[in-house]
């Protein structure tokens, strides 16, 4: 999964790639390898090349403060491209992906479920934090592809939301 930050004007990209144990992150042609991830609301933990780091953390709208060695920096993650939403984010197929690798903890819709917007569709669990994907209009539970326990890659069908007026063509 690749994340792009501007700070200063500057922008700057690095790409997290899952391994057995943790991550490879590429970041300024430089391959490291990330363990023993923590995260809370407040800060994150983990060991960078077997060295132990912990980051504050605070968020506000867009922005994400990291404080690291007694220094604050601003960095504005980039928005995604619309060819692809980020979770709870219809395209306009109505389909809704996994933001990144992790396990579904819970489906809280069933197929043919009428919904509503920001509505709670599942819970998926990637990195020990808790991502709620949410439904971005009214419509029907048209395909529920996963289920509770799956194992989900990034980028993969976790549910297809039909509008309220979209006619079925698949019976």
């Amino acid at each position: 999964m690749k994340h792009t930050f501007t700070h200063n004007g500057q922008t700057y990209e690095l790409e997290l790639t899952p391994t057995p144990d943790g991550f490879r992150l590429a970041y300024q042609g430089r391959e490291h390898h990330v363990t023993g991830i923590e995260v809370t609301p407040e800060r994150v933990r983990f060991r960078l090349d077997g060295v132990n780091r912990t980051l504050a953390v605070a968020r506000r709208r867009d922005t994400v403060w990291v404080a690291i060695r007694g220094r604050a920096y601003p960095l504005k993650k980039q928005a995604r491209s619309r060819r692809r939403g980020p979770a709870g984010e219809a395209n306009p197929e109505g389909v809704l992906r996994a933001p990144m690798p992790g396990q579904v903890r819970s489906v809280q819709v069933s197929e043919n479920d009428r919904v509503q917007k920001g509505d709670t569709l599942l819970i998926l669990e990637a990195m020990k934090m808790e991502i709620r994907i949410q439904t971005p209009c009214d419509g029907t539970v048209a395909q529920l592809p996963v289920q509770t326990g799956d194992q989900v890659d990034k980028d993969q069908v976790l549910v297809v939301v039909g509008e309220e007026d979209r006619d079925r063509e698949e019976g």
